[in-house]
């Protein structure tokens, strides 16, 4: 088992320290990701790692599929679930949308239309293409071919609770807010850790201390984060340009790991 590396200080809204029941997390512990993940989506400045109850994933159709409750956690969305129908209704940016599990059939505002791949259920979360999405919408994003994600640069869909709780703690003065590309993650279900990778795209060299790799877990319960009135602790080494840069972070005994997000950037 690995010792603890770094401080993590695990807080509510009320900035008070938290104490969970580990049986509850270590059931939940299981819907993580023990190997390798990629990270396939980033909305703003944060890379999006998990999504309950599974990460976003690419499917066979070459496909990018979030749950719809992320659409209305992280984007500021709205989402009804009829289990009848097996369908939802998402509104989202001045448009609706419906989706059926199993069905290429969507409404879009009133109108059917059809896609090239279909919604799915995955421990009872209705998994959608948000691609499809975004390209009904004014939405700015862009797919990154090179590294293999998709960003979404629209800061009007920076709305989740994550995001608000990331920014009401987050002292960092930054360089660079993009210049760490994070590629995968993976969980130490034994020894409850979260590993990030990240390769340096700023085009140079970043010294010793100042790359900075920041996950944010959060709950039903509360919200876990690293010190952040410093930069990574313990500090990053010196990142090459293009090199590879690892990030180990301590997770807390949260009841129900809800999502999962990080920065990857440069400090002054």
């Amino acid at each position: 088992m690995k010792p603890f590396k770094g401080f993590v200080a695990t807080v509510m809204l009320s900035v008070f320290v938290l104490t969970f029941a580990g049986s509850a997390f270590a059931n939940n512990l299981e819907k993580l990701p023990d190997r390798e993940t990629p990270i396939y989506l980033k909305i703003d400045r944060f890379y999006i790692l998990y999504t309950h109850p599974h990460a976003p994933f690419v499917d066979e159709k070459n496909r990018l599929l979030i749950p719809v409750r992320a659409i209305r956690d992280l984007m500021g969305g709205t989402v009804a679930y009829d289990a009848m129908t097996r369908s939802a209704s998402v509104n989202f940016v001045e448009h609706t949308f419906r989706f059926t599990i199993g069905s290429t059939t969507v409404v879009i505002d009133g109108e059917k239309t059809d896609m090239d791949t279909i919604p799915v259920l995955i421990d009872g979360a209705m998994f959608v293409p948000i691609r499809f999405i975004l390209d009904r919408t004014d939405m700015e994003w862009t797919w990154n071919a090179e590294h293999g994600y998709l960003h979404i640069r629209d800061e009007r869909v920076v709305k989740g609770k994550p995001f608000e709780q990331f920014e009401t703690i987050d002292m960092a003065q930054i360089v660079d807010e993009h210049a760490i590309h994070l590629k995968s993650y993976a969980v130490n279900r034994e020894g409850r850790f979260l590993t990030v990778t990240g390769i340096n795209v700023s085009g140079k060299d970043i010294e010793a201390g100042k790359a900075d790799i920041q996950p944010l877990t959060t709950s039903d319960d509360g919200f876990s984060v690293d010190s952040y009135n410093r930069p990574s602790y313990p500090p990053l080494p010196l990142v090459k340009a293009n090199g590879e840069v690892t990030k180990e972070v301590f997770l807390p005994g949260l009841s129900t790991v809800l999502y999962i997000i990080s920065v990857g950037r440069e400090m002054k």
